[in-house]
């Protein structure tokens, strides 16, 4: 077996049991909560069994999100997250979803490498292309937050045919299928709009430079932006025409920093990255500090590679210093005073960290192999330098420590200890409980339970979630006062704050979360303080909440009941033990 074709195989193994470990037990298997069980999951869920999901009318109400909200507040337009999700049953679609987006990645990494990374740098060549599929699965172990789409896992095949198609000037069948799916199958508002600006400005300064307008890269450009605007066409309804809505978003209020802080952030970004964007990128910049002696040493500063590394080195640095000086105090001065600055996150340009950092693990790894002439050292360098990055993306990951140690008990127990260290307090907490399972997280047979309790149709009440998240009974097609969304009606945000007004304390962090953003509309208070066997009182504003026609309240802490707060019942499910406690409002 050549080698090409044994690294092939290697690759893609790494990539399939990087899969394994997320499906291989099914609903079983944990999974990220944070901004994807919790929101994109429950949101679109919700909408699907309202039969709102579907509305092409952007004025229309998806009435089980926190008391109803416009058509063109919620955050999917029209896409493949949504086919899914309505072609086949909740972790199914999910699944499929993982599996696409991995092997999107894998397989565009690859082929960028291997006709575009390799081409601009001619002198690696033949030479390295049989590592193609190694360099292709660190990029697809990474997070790549899957329910985004292709918002980060297809960038890398976005990019092969971007260049594809200004080297040969001409369009080929797929390079009119991939900007089409990616625009299909990925964020607007997280990467579209600055893949746009990219694309944009490079032909921009083709045509400057050339004189002339080169009609493949402008047609590549239109088929993006196009497909952006059908399948998003409720945003950019809600920002143009929807004149008398006020988001939430219009009442952020932003906190600047002094230029020293915004130094720390911006150094922050480019040593650690953004968990949103998680780049694992700690052994490239080990490797960049190894390599920057020897260049100098060898004089090899002007070597094509070494340029090379040193022009992605300065596309992440800038970014990272965009993204600290963005929270700078006379920028956010700036801000304020500009309604399309104020309420988008222009700095998200680090979305591309991912396949930046990879990109310059993968150089500087063939460029450091350059300064060693034996080869078995080399090799030894290569599985070396291979094994701790993937390693790295994998282990520094909760969800996959915890499928691991899943794993690792279904062949010899593993003390409670040992479980705390590997898996950290936040994720042995989840693990303990089932509750990061999808199958624990959601916990249908108990909401079906309180649903049969309950015995009235669910769109003729609302439901508020005290001290638990609102996802799980939006997940179970109940209509819910509280929830969390990217934009919804400030007017909802103001009665959320009556109702929580006098049940927690101002200075909490995340009473002032909510204030000064306000994504999470939840019925925060004051609970995790309380530790009364009796029950917890919970001042929140009774009135408040019929007004908002919310009829019962889910707890996770045993509340003090009162005439006004009447308990109905206890109830814990199967996989997860936590309970929840029903109370109706009279």
């Amino acid at each position: 077996m050549n080698a090409k074709r044994r690294n092939d195989i290697i690759g893609f193994c790494i990539t399939t049991l990087y899969i394994l470990i997320y499906l291989g037990s099914g609903e079983y298997n944990y999974q990220e909560i944070h901004d994807s069980l919790e929101y994109f999951v429950a949101n679109v869920r919700s909408a699907l069994l309202c039969n709102d999901l579907w509305q092409l009318n952007p004025n229309a109400q998806i009435d089980s999100l926190m008391g109803g909200v416009p058509r063109y507040c919620f955050q999917h337009g029209i896409d493949f997250f949504m086919v899914l999700f309505t072609l086949f049953e909740p972790f199914h679609a999910y699944a499929i979803n993982f599996v696409l987006v991995h092997a999107i990645a894998f397989f565009g990494f690859y082929l960028f490498f291997r006709d575009c990374l390799l081409t601009v740098i001619p002198e690696w060549g033949k030479k390295y292309e049989h590592y193609a599929a190694l360099f292709a699965a660190c990029f697809s172990v990474l997070p790549l937050y899957p329910v985004l789409g292709f918002t980060f896992a297809g960038l890398p095949l976005l990019a092969w045919s971007f260049y594809n198609v200004k080297q040969r000037n001409s369009l080929r069948i797929q390079d009119v299928v991939i900007p089409i799916a990616f625009a299909f199958h990925s964020s607007f508002v997280y990467i579209g709009v600055f893949v746009l600006i990219i694309a944009g400005s490079i032909i921009a300064v083709n045509v400057i430079r050339d004189r002339k307008i080169q009609t493949s890269s402008f047609t590549w450009f239109c088929l993006v932006s196009i497909t952006y605007v059908i399948c998003n066409y409720y945003l950019f309804y809600q920002v143009l025409f929807a004149k008398d809505f006020i988001s939430h978003r219009e009442a952020w209020t932003p906190i600047g920093y002094s230029w020293k802080v915004s130094i720390g952030a911006a150094i922050s970004m480019f040593t650690h990255g953004h968990y949103h964007a998680a780049s694992h990128h700690f052994i490239s910049l080990f490797l960049l500090i190894l390599t920057i002696p020897l260049t100098i040493i060898h004089r090899k500063q002007w070597s094509l590679p070494a340029k090379f590394i040193a022009f992605i080195t300065l596309i992440a640095f800038v970014i990272s210093a965009f993204y600290g000086f963005w929270q700078w105090t006379p920028i956010v001065e700036l801000k304020e005073k500009s309604r399309i600055l104020k309420i988008f996150k222009w700095d998200r340009f680090y979305f591309f960290n991912p396949i930046i950092w990879t990109v310059l693990f993968t150089a500087l790894t063939l460029y450091a192999l350059e300064f060693i002439s034996k080869p078995l050292v080399k090799r030894i360098f290569l599985i070396l330098v291979l094994t701790l990055q993937l390693g790295t993306s994998i282990l520094t990951e909760g969800t996959a420590r915890q499928n691991i140690l899943m794993y690792c008990e279904k062949i010899i127990p593993v003390a409670s200890e040992t479980q705390q260290i590997f898996l950290g307090p936040d994720y042995y907490h989840l693990y303990i409980n089932h509750r990061g399972t999808f199958t624990g997280f959601f916990q249908e047979d108990v909401f079906d339970q309180i649903d049969k309790t309950i015995h009235l149709p669910k769109s003729s009440y609302r439901v508020g979630s005290v001290a638990l998240n609102p996802a799980l009974a939006l997940y179970n097609g109940f209509y819910t006062i509280d929830g969390y969304m990217t934009s919804y009606p400030k007017e909802h945000k103001d009665k959320i704050l009556e109702v929580i007004e006098l049940a927690v304390d101002h200075n909490n962090a995340s009473y002032q979360t909510f204030l000064n953003w306000g994504g999470r509309c939840y019925l925060f208070s004051d609970l995790k303080n309380c530790s009364d066997p009796n029950g917890c009182a919970v001042n929140y504003n009774i009135a408040a909440l019929k007004a908002l026609n919310c009829r019962y309240l889910m707890s996770s802490f045993q509340l003090k009941a009162n005439d006004q707060l009447v308990f109905i019942e206890t109830f814990t499910g199967t996989l997860n033990p936590q309970k929840i406690y029903l109370y109706e409002i009279r």
